[in-house]
């Protein structure tokens, strides 16, 4: 399914994910990786909130897990990401 997401993305996608932890979000963004031609192994980045992989299109795999208010999204510059 994730590499499939990855095949049919195009420039300006935007791919939101939501689970509990051990949902399999990071398994779906390996394949969405795989899709977008990504070499490397995708892992979470729950230590330094953004991976950033070169593909087909740049795979920018962000995670909001520690942020505790969404205006820490806005502090720490991730609509440059958009």
């Amino acid at each position: 399914i994730g590499a499939d997401i990855g095949e049919r993305a195009r420039i300006g996608d935007l791919i939101l994910l939501v689970g509990n932890l051990g949902a399999g979000k990071t398994c779906l963004t390996q394949g969405i990786a795989w899709g977008l031609g990504v070499p490397d192994y995708t892992s979470s980045p729950s230590f330094v909130l953004v991976r950033e992989y070169q593909g087909r299109l740049n795979l920018y795999h962000i995670d909001f897990y520690r942020l505790d208010d969404i205006r820490e999204v806005a502090e720490l510059g991730m609509s440059d990401y958009l």
